[in-house]
């Protein structure tokens, strides 16, 4: 199942933006990172990307609490996002991330492979498989197997990683017909015993459930997140992060 026509020119769109749109420079204080700093690696689609003013990622809501509540944190990835966001104890949004419109798991699994990021990733934050299955038509089956192929990467970056991993969310009731229904259904449903299969005694793998709870009122559009969605979403990455990260 294809997503619809004005998605499509939403995610070219999206393209030609992250080509042409600077960063807008950031007026707080500087920012120092130390030894005792996580690193964190957001990964996924657009619902990590995000769009201001469009649609909501949740790495603003994410960061805005942690950093409210005294973690001491570094965003990293290679790429950046444009929009504009209130400074947080007067510091500037850490807009380092890997999210990328339209990203499916083989383009995850490519990046993965052949990008160098310029930190090590302590905690890493997998948002995918989206695309797969509503877009690329793909199976859960397939989707799931490419997930762990992403967990195996991962953890050759750093055999040590936390890694986060999302029971993604629906797209809008009307969006969601049986055939995609059944796919996301299937895949979050076959995402735990990934996790539990890949988990070392130095490498958290932690299934985190953004479906449970996840209404039509949290989305912009067919797919992506308002501010309500964004909120919901970092809530539950935080409540991973207390429970799984050690400060």
């Amino acid at each position: 199942m294809r997503f619809s026509h004005k998605l499509i020119i939403s995610v070219f769109v999206l393209a030609l933006c992250s080509c042409k749109t600077e960063i807008v420079e950031c007026e707080g204080e500087e920012t120092t990172f130390t030894d005792a700093t996580i690193e964190v690696l957001t990964l996924g689609d657009s619902r990590v990307e995000g769009l201001r003013s469009e649609f909501e990622s949740y790495r603003f809501n994410l960061w805005k609490r942690l950093i409210e509540d005294n973690w001491d944190i570094d965003f990293i990835g290679t790429r950046q996002d444009p929009g504009e966001y209130p400074l947080v104890l007067n510091r500037c949004f850490d807009t380092d991330h890997e999210g990328l419109g339209g990203e499916t798991t083989v383009g995850l699994i490519e990046t993965l492979k052949n990008k160098t990021f310029s930190k090590t990733p302590e905690v890493v934050l997998v948002g995918i498989g989206g695309n797969d299955l509503a877009d690329a038509g793909a199976t859960a089956a397939a989707t799931l197997n490419n997930l762990e192929e992403i967990i195996d990467l991962i953890q050759g970056l750093n055999p040590n990683a936390v890694i986060l991993i999302e029971q993604i969310a629906p797209g809008k009731t009307a969006f969601m017909t049986t055939e995609i229904t059944e796919r996301f259904l299937a895949y979050n449903a076959g995402i735990p015993a990934i996790a539990t299969a890949k988990a070392t005694n130095s490498s958290k793998v932690i299934v985190i459930d953004m479906a449970t709870g996840f209404n039509d009122d949290l989305l912009a559009d067919d797919v992506h997140y308002n501010e309500a969605g964004a909120q919901f979403v970092a809530d539950r990455y935080y409540a991973a992060f207390e429970t799984n990260v050690t400060r």
